[in-house]
């Protein structure tokens, strides 16, 4: 799993336990708009390491592309 791929699986894993705790969260320690916040943010990475990972792909095809006219392939 490529590091942009792993970042993704940790964010995503880290909202579930965050919406999980909040679900079972019987004292109301934390406010809806904090969760919403926290749901939020979790989601924004989420999408972040995706584009990071897009951007990744499409450099290592630029990459490949640069090397295959340097070479004349």
């Amino acid at each position: 799993m490529r590091p942009t791929e792993l970042a993704e699986s940790y964010f995503r894993q880290a909202q579930g336990s965050l919406t999980r705790g909040m679900l079972s969260d019987k004292n109301d320690s934390i406010t809806t708009a904090e969760l919403a916040w926290l749901v939020n943010l979790m989601e924004g990475l989420v999408h972040s390491s995706t584009g990071v990972r897009a951007t990744h792909i499409l450099l290592e095809e630029v990459k490949r592309l640069l090397e295959q006219q340097r070479f004349g392939r």
